[in-house]
């Protein structure tokens, strides 16, 4: 029965109890089932990347940070060289996508096959090929710390991740030639445990990558987001798309934000 007919059933005391618990219980639920989850795939140091984080997703998470959630998932445009799209190392003190011999139809081929959905699968997909990254190897080093201290504790670690990515911002691995131990210093300084350090220097580190590698879907270049699972056409519009996907009360700072469509046109494609 509805709260109020039980009432008729109940003292006064017992009914004010009723109705206080199924206010808290709606509201708890409501809030639970409202969070919109912000999908972000990117890769560590890319200033595309990081321009997105400390633009449009942090004037979100300031405006509205108490209804969304983001998932950030550090692979990005990496891929692994593998016999049937092929690929070639990346030469060492690399930093840039030409400087690297960074191939965008190489990425296209391997997300094709192995990343999220990918069809059919490769039988070197994870391995024994390495990992190239687009920005070199500071990339490829952060992007395996943030997958460790993303394994360990999934639901905290957007904070610790998104410090590191501060530092590639503004900060001290912004000049994209940062050794492992520079990388590791940072991430420290920004509360990465000591597990996931050891993790990134070891074999766990490589199952780490490759989950992130597996999680990234196919994509024309990152940032790629997703909110709510629909893809976010156009980067600067993430307040707009978050406030419309909200399905509780608008906050505060979704006030005066037009609710612009999920499915307008991207700005750019990057490669």
């Amino acid at each position: 029965k509805p709260p109020q007919l039980l009432c008729l059933f109940s003292t006064a005391m017992h009914c004010t109890v009723f109705r206080s618990v199924v206010l808290l219980v709606g509201i708890r639920t409501s809030w639970a089932a409202s969070v919109v989850t912000v999908s972000l795939f990117g890769e560590s140091g890319c200033p595309d990347t990081t321009g997105f984080i400390f633009g449009p997703l942090l004037q979100a998470e300031e405006a509205v940070g108490e209804i969304l959630r983001v998932n950030w998932t550090p692979f990005g445009n990496a891929y692994y060289i593998t016999k049937e799209c092929g690929g070639v190392p990346a030469p060492a003190g690399c930093s840039t996508s030409s400087t690297c011999r960074y191939d965008s139809t190489v990425r296209d081929c391997y997300f094709q096959h192995c990343g999220l959905g990918g069809h059919p699968r490769l039988a070197d997909c994870y391995g024994p090929g390495v990992v190239h990254c687009q920005h070199g190897a500071a990339e490829c080093f952060a992007n395996r710390v943030e997958a460790c201290v993303k394994v360990r504790d999934p639901a905290g670690s957007w904070p610790i991740a998104q410090c590191i990515e501060k530092a590639f911002y503004d900060g001290t691995l912004r000049n994209g030639h940062s050794s492992n131990e520079e990388v590791t210093k940072v991430a420290q300084s920004c509360g990465a445990p000591e597990e996931a350090l050891s993790c990134a220097t070891g074999p766990a580190g490589d199952a780490a990558v490759e989950q992130m590698a597996k999680e990234t879907p196919p994509h024309p270049g990152v940032p790629y987001i997703l909110v709510n699972g629909v893809v976010l056409e156009n980067e600067k519009q993430l307040l707009q798309a978050v406030c419309k996907a909200y399905q509780g009360p608008k906050p505060a700072g979704c006030s005066g934000t037009p609710l612009a469509s999920l499915a307008s046109v991207r700005t750019a494609v990057r490669a």
